[in-house]
Order: C-alpha cells, then structure tokens, then sequence
C-alpha cells in the first residue's frame, strides 16, 4: 500500500499535527460542558497511598506472598517493557510499517 506524498506531507505537516492537538482539546472540554455526570455533587474520597498499602500489605498473608507479588509486579513491567521495545517496536511495526 502506497500512500501518496501529497497526502503524506499534509499529514505529518505541524501545522495539521497542531490543529488536531487543538481539535482534541477543543472537544474534550466541549465533551465535559455538556455532561451531566461532570456536573453532579457526588463526592469522592480516594487515598491512593492507603489503597496502594492494604492491596500491598492486606491482602495477602504472610510477608513471603507480598515479596513474590512484588517479583511478580517488576517481572511484568520489564516483559512489556522488552515485549513492546524488540517484539513490538522492531519486528512488527519495523518490518511492516517501513518506509
């Protein structure tokens, strides 16, 4: 598939890439006027450190889960990481997105 270089310059042009940054913007703030939900008195008390320390702490017992967990947690950060960099990045969209 080619796609055609007058297309292709106005589509990565900064101009278009501003104006559409500036779209986005411009309608997710219309978006958030014309939502009832954004406009409700509801309120929300939401402590993140105290969430972040029962999942950790609470809800597994015994020390040697919550130091498995956390192994656990850093493993899959650094696989997506790697997954997402060589697998991803390189192969997929390298080979099939090139120029």
């Amino acid at each position: 598939m080619e796609i055609d270089a007058c297309f292709r310059y106005y589509f990565q042009h900064p101009w278009s890439r501003l104006i559409v940054a500036y779209l986005v913007t411009f309608f997710n703030f219309l978006i958030f006027a014309e939502d009832p939900i954004s406009h409700s008195q509801t309120e929300a008390h939401i402590i993140v450190v105290g969430n972040c320390f029962s999942f950790l702490f609470n809800k597994y017992p015994g020390l040697g889960w919550n130091i498995l967990k956390v192994i656990c947690w850093i493993l899959a950060i650094i696989t997506g990481l790697l997954a997402g960099k060589f697998i991803f990045h390189r192969q997929l969209f390298g080979k099939s997105c090139a120029r």
